[in-house]
């Protein structure tokens, strides 16, 4: 084989192998919640990889979206008609430094976001003037490949990751 033949292999061998770590990173920070829950995932199948009969959650209908909490998990989930808007858990205000730094390792360094827009957001699902951006402390924001918002900030003294399917919250979809 020549030299040339040899480095031409080489260079789409190469070029293959970044293409596909390039995808596996993408595909790693798309988002999936728990029990690989997506924006496309129906509240039945939520319900179902949560693994909870009728029992094992509540659901209220508020300002025309369903809000799902998984009882016992702290896991919220919040509907407008099939379309999954927002999912998030709440912990103690302890988790939020493991939080952040195992965040911050998988999406990189936080993008500039405000407590303003994460109220903006938060009011659009539950009504004007349900949060106040100065109840919003310590917060760090992600943009993931898909588009997904990951938020982490302490709200009350609890610790909220949520994920905000932010073009559906606005498009109305």
């Amino acid at each position: 084989m020549t030299q040339t033949k040899h480095r031409t292999l080489w260079s789409v061998f190469a070029l293959v192998l970044v293409l596909a770590v390039v995808s596996t990173a993408a595909a790693d920070t798309a988002f999936s919640f728990r029990g690989g829950i997506t924006w496309n995932t129906t509240p039945e199948q939520m319900l179902a990889a949560e693994g909870v009969t009728s029992d094992g959650y509540t659901q209220q209908e508020e300002n025309g979206h369903s809000f799902f909490y998984i009882k016992g998990k702290n896991a919220f989930y919040v509907y407008r008609d099939q379309q999954l808007l927002q999912a998030y858990t709440t912990q103690s205000a302890d988790a939020y430094a493991g939080l952040l730094e195992s965040r911050t390792a998988q999406l990189g360094a936080p993008v500039a976001f405000s407590a303003d827009q994460i109220s903006a957001l938060i009011n659009a699902l539950n009504g004007a003037g349900t949060m106040i951006p100065q109840e919003i402390t310590n917060l760090a924001a992600w943009y993931m490949p898909d588009g997904t918002l990951a938020a982490l900030f302490m709200l009350g003294g609890k610790v909220c990751m949520t994920y905000f399917n932010e073009q559906a919250i606005a498009g109305g979809r």
